[in-house]
Formats: structure tokens, sequence, C-alpha cells
């Protein structure tokens, strides 16, 4: 593997590292705080952080294609995370997630229709990992029957547009990584504002949970800063699918911190992620 793919890789699993932690957070959040407060207070925590790297760096840049990928992305972005968090507080951890990663296959998609042509053993890995994510998810829903119904609708909505967004943010990182990633923040801001003022809801929260959600907000952008280089840097069929690995951190967490035990299907669906791992970065 060339040092440009080697890069791709490490940026990508690292967003997915990053995404997996923050969903985690967020499925405990999303229990005890109103849903549209927490999604207006994570992507504030976000835009705050962003804009003072941006003043830090000086990475300003003047009005170029990126503002359309980033304000698309930006729209897209509320809607996403009120399905997700919804879903979340609903149903259950571990299959949320799984179901919203299989919005992968939308970027898969966009990258091949653009020409992007993975490698055999590539194509294994991809097939491997979202094959390894759907045992998991199919494995849950039958031991939870109780997380099915809405929440499963909701999760499916917010994977498509948490794939949406990742197709969205290759495209405009291609012209400007930081001020796609400002587009979209500054654009889900006004969006979610105005959701606020016309639900007539103050945003309030418990002042003993404002770190939390800061460390949310952070971790996020953190994970869409990484993605975003990787995505231009490589194909982004590679890229999003090891971006979209983030259930396998969020469900290691739940077992490790909320003493939840994998069972057979699900540990086989693990395993069959991590082989698609080692397939597409050695491709």
């Amino acid at each position: 593997m060339n040092g440009l793919s080697l890069m791709t890789a490490s940026l990508a699993l690292f967003a997915g590292l990053l995404w997996g932690a923050a969903d985690f957070c967020c499925g405990t959040l999303s229990r005890r705080l109103p849903i549209l407060t927490l999604t207006v207070l994570i992507n504030f925590a976000g835009l705050v952080g962003l804009v003072f790297v941006l003043v830090a760096i000086g990475g300003w840049r003047p009005l170029g294609a990126y503002l359309l990928w980033g304000a698309v992305a930006g729209l897209v972005m509320p809607v996403t995370l009120l399905a997700f968090f919804r879903a979340l507080a609903e149903g259950c951890m571990c299959v949320v997630a799984p179901i919203t990663a299989t919005g992968v296959a939308i970027p898969v998609l966009v990258g091949m229709v653009a020409g992007e042509r993975p490698s055999p053993a590539q194509v294994g890995g991809i097939v491997a990992a979202i094959g390894g994510v759907i045992m998991v998810t199919a494995a849950e829903l039958c031991t939870h029957k109780a997380c099915q119904g809405r929440s499963v609708v909701l999760a499916v909505v917010a994977a498509i547009g948490a794939g949406s967004s990742l197709a969205l943010i290759a495209q405009g990182s291609a012209t400007s990584v930081q001020m796609t990633m400002l587009a979209q923040r500054v654009v889900a801001a006004v969006f979610l504002g105005a959701l606020l003022l016309a639900a007539r809801m103050p945003a309030r929260t418990l002042p003993h949970e404002l770190p939390l959600i800061g460390f949310v907000g952070l971790i996020d952008l953190a994970a869409i800063a990484a993605y975003a280089p990787a995505a231009r840097s490589g194909p982004i069929v590679m890229a999003a699918v090891l971006a979209s690995l983030y259930p396998v951190v969020t469900s290691l967490l739940a077992w490790r911190l909320l003493a939840e035990r994998p069972g057979r299907v699900q540990s086989a669906g693990a395993t069959s992620t991590f082989f698609g791992v080692v397939l597409i970065a050695s491709g």
C-alpha cells in the first residue's frame, strides 16, 4: 500500500473511531435531554471549536464551490442528527448505530459512478465490512424486538442522511476542507435555530451535562476534519467504508462500560468487519 493509501486509511479509521465514541456518548445523553436541545448544543460546540481553529491557523478562503456542497450538507445534518438522536432515545444503541452505518452505500455508489474502481481485494473488504455490520444489525433486531418499529425507521432516515453527508463533504473538500465544514455548521446552526424558535422551547440543559456535550461536539468536528482529507486524498469508496465502521467502536464501548455481551452472530459480524478493514487497507 502506498503512502497516500496509508494516509487515507489512517484518517478514515480515526474518523470512525471518533464517531463511534461520539455515538456512545450521544446514546446516553439522548435519554436525559430534549433531542432538539441536544442537537443545537452539539452543533454549537462544534461551530465554536471550528471558528477558533480557523482563526488560529488562518484557514479562511474566498467563496468557492465548497459553499454549495457545505450548505446542502448543513441542511442534511440537522435532519440526520434529530432522527439519529430520537432513534437512540427510543431504541437500542446496539441496533441504531449499525443501521445508521449502512448509509455508507451512498458515497460508495457516488464514488463508483464517478469512475473509482477499487481493487479486487478492496471490493472483497467492502463486502465483508458491510456484511459484518448487517450481521450485527440483524442479530440485534432479533434479540431486541422492543427496538423495532419507529426507532428502526428513524435509524434508516439517519442512515440516508449520514451517507449523503459523507458524499457532500467529500465533494466540497476538493475545494476547501475547512470552509466546507464551516459552511455546513453555519447553515445547520441557522436551520436548528429556526426550529428552536418555531418550537418555542429554550435551549436549556443540566449544567453538569455541558462538558460532555461540548466534548461530543468537538470530537464530531474532529471526525469530520479527519474524514474530509481522507476522502479528498484517496478513493471516496475506501474512505467512506472505513469511516463508517464506527458501530464496532460503539459496541465495544457498550461491552466494556455497560457490560453488554455480544452473541455469536454479533461476534461473527464484528470479525467480518475487522477482516474487511484489513482487506480494504491492504488492497
